[in-house]
């Protein structure tokens, strides 16, 4: 399998990422096992809106579909 090309037939994972959405960190929020975080509370800039791993939408509209 190669990766790091988009067309068919090869293999890739890809993230549409929005640079400018402001967002808070909330750990009750987060996929994580982990029920705490540095980051809690902390304003941000840039979040991934979309993710695509092997073919299948992971994160649709910043929302985890699995």
């Amino acid at each position: 399998i190669s990766k790091g090309t988009l067309s068919v037939g090869h293999s890739a994972d890809v993230v549409i990422f929005d640079a400018d959405k402001k967002w808070t960190v909330d750990v009750d929020a987060l996929h994580s096992k982990s029920k705490n975080s540095p980051f809690d509370g902390i304003e941000l800039y840039g979040k991934p809106e979309y993710v695509i791993v092997n073919g299948e939408i992971i994160i649709n509209s910043g929302e985890l579909m699995k």
